[in-house]
């Protein structure tokens, strides 16, 4: 009995140890190991564009295994992708479509353990008001310049002359560059300036217009357009409150350049001076009337006022 006892203890034993010797060698195994070997992606790209970040993950180890990976941009998590089932010696790509909502600047895009860099380019913008050069251009070129530059992106400005044609020959060479990314127009003229923005936005640039003459273009992004009478009421009412100022009570002569007076606008902005300079008996005017041309309106004053 006893022997038999014996025997059987001497079978748990051996299976014991067999037991402890499998276990052993199983967790000295290395088993999966899933690991990045590689992040590639365009390494320049402007804000606002999609791109694609492939993220090649390989297994180093001799057992199946899955994973998940988080996508890092400047250290915030923007994705995560997921490797399943993959071989020992085997490699798998991750994709990763994101679009670029950073301001420029070059950021770090991280994964794992492999990190590499992001140069994030500004915009840039192409200008056109209807002249250069004038004295009442110059601030607002010199603003948005400001403006675009301070957050990273450029800006150009071409010079039309007041010339509706040669605006549309512009538009047609920045509907062909492809660096230019949107359009800011002050456009000349009335409808034959519509062929130049169609071309534009055929070309995916978008377009803003602003103090437009041209009318209504369905293809613009944003048509911003000044009500030139109550702009006239505006700068007579500034003018009435100077005369205030330094009479006590609104009188004197009053010179001022009404433009162009063959522009509807500069007709309207013509007539709101008019009206409110009429409500003030005490202040007499005078027009002088210039085809937007800066000297030709300061050789104009200067003779009224001699």
């Amino acid at each position: 009995m006893y022997s038999k006892i014996s025997k059987m203890l001497v079978v748990v034993v051996m299976m014991v140890i067999c037991c402890m010797m499998v276990f052993a060698i199983s967790s000295g195994a290395e088993g999966a190991k899933l690991e990045v070997q590689s992040i590639s992606f365009p390494k320049e790209v402007k804000a606002g564009k999609t791109i694609n970040i492939d993220v090649v993950i390989k297994n180093i180890g001799n057992e199946e295994g899955s994973g998940v990976f988080r996508l890092k941009v400047a250290g915030k998590g923007v994705g995560s992708g997921c490797v399943t089932l993959l071989s020992p010696e085997k490699s798998k790509t991750i994709t990763f479509s994101r679009k670029i909502v950073e301001d420029p600047g070059t950021y770090s895009v991280s994964i794992g353990d492999k990190t590499e860099s992001l140069k994030v380019k500004g915009f840039l913008i192409a200008v056109m008001p209807k002249l250069v050069g004038g004295v009442w251009f110059n601030p607002c070129q010199s603003a948005g310049k400001w403006f675009f530059e301070s957050r990273g992106h450029r800006m150009i400005v071409q010079n039309p002359g007041w010339d509706s044609k040669k605006q549309v020959d512009i538009m047609k060479v920045w509907a062909g560059d492809p660096e230019i990314d949107g359009v800011l127009l002050q456009a000349v003229g009335g409808a034959e300036v519509h062929s130049g923005i169609k071309e534009l936005t055929e070309a995916g640039k978008p377009i803003m217009i602003f103090d437009a003459e041209a009318g209504y273009a369905p293809e613009v992004l944003l048509s911003y357009g000044l009500d030139y009478y109550e702009l006239g009421i505006h700068k007579a009412e500034l003018v009435v409150q100077c005369l205030k100022e330094k009479y006590g009570t609104p009188k004197g002569v009053v010179l001022y350049s009404v433009g162009n007076m063959r522009d509807a606008n500069h007709i309207a902005h013509a007539e709101g001076y008019r009206d409110e300079f009429a409500k003030y008996p005490g202040i007499t005017t005078h027009e002088v009337k210039a085809m937007m041309d800066e000297a030709q309106s300061a050789t104009r004053c200067g003779a009224k006022l001699r």
